[in-house]
């Protein structure tokens, strides 16, 4: 799991500044986790920042969150991706099938090909009536994400968390985007602050 490099220049730059022997100490504990070793190494040491409360609580909060989020993006994209690949397979039957039976059809009733589109646009403009419409990738993927963040706590001994983002996902929120601004200052783009203020996260 990759480590924050601009998290951990933060810290180096507060470790030079300050002279804090601790800071130091997690900065080599961050620095020897292996690029791509397995999070819990670097949840590890996360964990051990909180517990020693060498930072604000926010920052672990945000340390320990983005960390999940990277490992929920990927599992949700990967359940995406085999969804998306069942409904193209589908589609291509669908396909086969739609143009079998205009096939079959014209050669017992034949039309003119302008008319066979006519009927097809005409197909498509109505709203098509499914008795048994599947959600889209899009819905999958997200609804997947939803699911995993709280069960991937709790699985790592972050029940805490996952209760919070359950039952109080705005203070979440507020929190962890308290942790970010730690290490990167305030977000100056204007969509995302937009959100941010409609949701409630920030109140400036």
């Amino acid at each position: 799991m990759n480590i924050l490099r601009k998290e951990i220049s933060k810290l180096e730059d507060m470790a030079n500044s300050t002279g804090r022997t601790d800071l130091h100490q997690v900065i080599q504990q961050l620095r020897a986790i292996p690029e791509q070793s397995p999070l819990e190494n670097t949840l590890g040491v996360y964990k051990d920042i909180r517990a020693a409360a060498i930072l604000p609580e926010c920052t672990t909060f945000f340390l320990i969150s983005h960390l999940f989020e990277e490992k929920v993006d990927y599992l949700a994209e990967e359940q995406a991706d085999e969804l998306g690949q069942k409904y193209f397979k589908c589609t291509c039957e669908l396909t086969g099938l739609i143009q079998k039976t205009i096939r079959e059809y014209t050669s017992r009733h034949p039309l003119p090909s302008e008319c066979v589109r006519e009927v097809l646009e005409d197909f498509l403009e109505d709203e098509i009536k499914m008795e048994n419409s599947a959600p889209s990738v899009d819905d999958i993927r997200h609804q997947t994400y939803n699911r995993l963040f709280p069960e991937q706590l709790r699985l790592h001994g972050e029940a805490a968390m996952a209760r919070l983002l359950e039952e109080d996902p705005i203070q979440f929120e507020r929190i962890r985007e308290q942790g970010r601004e730690f290490f990167h200052g305030r977000d100056s783009h204007p969509w995302s602050l937009k959100y941010m203020r409609e949701r409630g996260i920030i109140d400036y």
